[in-house]
């Protein structure tokens, strides 16, 4: 009896006679046999260890078998076949395998595992030897398909990603932005800017120093008290105060854009009997008025560099030198310092 031959495989045989005194004589003429074939088919093998991701499952097996244990299944193991199904308890065909995973008596001997990657879905796998031989298969594993994440992607290039909730800290070496032209907000190395329609600048802010540049309204609320900075319409800079309710406001405003020298103005909210108070700060002088709404005369305080006092009633004249002079004109009042 012969042992340790190769299933199926064919195999010469000679023999020799060999005296007592142990002379041996001529070899016989060659013959040749072929083995038994191997028909007996694996141990049924456990179910595998399956991650998920979106797109695909990574099988791990042990390479045990069912009834229990690790890299226990027979010497003669060639694969394992991958299949995959939708529901527990499918039967295993030519139409849901997979894949296969390279397995043998080596990878047993050093306790390493298989391990394969196939599309998502239920997975169970079979045992294959050498000779083609299949296991019955092993208890059906699955798994929910998650989010892809460090276990199964390390680079990505897409030319579109939609995600739900996107975590973690992200280095960009390029930039992200809504579009490649017209209104858009893009961020990058230089900092975050938005743009309009026209493709000009509306915001900057600087990834430098923190700088930052605004144009269009700016509003800390949509009703009720509120601050409002270049309300819409509005010609010259312009900072608008609401109250709780109404329509009314007060405003801080530069000069029109017809002054050439530098001013600011105070306008109060016009009062019940149409009058408007505001206060000017101008280049030399400053003004304290009461507009009427287009009735005259209109009250004016005027305080001047050279420190003339003006009250006027009426249109403002021209404040004549004097010292310590109180005058009176009509409805004029002037004193001269």
């Amino acid at each position: 009896m012969i042992s340790g031959l190769g299933p199926g495989m064919t195999y010469d045989f000679q023999v020799g006679a060999v005296a007592t005194s142990g002379n041996a004589g001529a070899w016989s003429a060659i013959t040749s046999a072929v083995a038994n074939p191997d028909t007996i088919a694996p141990s049924a093998p456990a179910p595998p260890t399956v991650a998920a991701s979106r797109i695909a499952f990574q099988i791990t097996h042990t390479l045990g078998q069912a009834a229990g244990g690790t890299y226990n299944l027979e010497k003669d193991l060639d694969h394992l076949e991958v299949h995959v199904g939708p529901a527990t308890g499918f039967t295993p065909d030519a139409s849901t395998l997979r894949g296969t995973v390279s397995a043998n008596a080596g990878m047993m001997q050093a306790a390493i595992p298989a391990i394969g990657t196939v599309t998502v879905d239920e997975t169970t796998v079979i045992a294959v030897d050498a000779e083609g031989n299949k296991s019955s298969p092993s208890p059906a594993a699955s798994a929910t398909a998650l989010l892809i994440d460090d276990l199964h992607i390390s680079d990505v290039t897409v030319s579109k990603l939609t995600a739900g909730t996107l975590a973690g800290d992200i280095t960009l070496s390029a930039r992200i932005k809504t579009a490649n032209t017209g209104a858009r907000v893009e961020l990058n190395a230089g900092g975050l800017q938005a743009y309009n329609a026209a493709n000009s600048q509306t915001v900057n802010i600087s990834a430098a120093d923190g700088s930052v540049s605004l144009t269009g309204t700016i509003s800390s609320g949509v009703t009720g008290r509120r601050v409002i900075l270049n309300p819409p319409g509005s010609v010259d800079p312009e900072i608008r105060f609401y109250p709780a309710s109404g329509t009314a406001f007060a405003r801080i405003y530069g000069a029109p854009s017809t002054t050439i020298e530098p001013e600011i103005r105070l306008q109060g909210t016009v009062g019940a009997n149409g009058s408007t108070p505001s206060l000017f700060l101008g280049s030399g002088f400053s003004d304290w008025l009461l507009d009427n709404a287009g009735a005259t005369p209109d009250c004016r305080i005027r305080l001047q560099a050279n420190g003339d006092v003006g009250v006027t009633a009426g249109a403002f004249r021209s404040i004549t030198s004097g010292v310590g002079l109180l005058q009176s004109t009509g409805g004029d009042v002037t004193v001269q310092a």
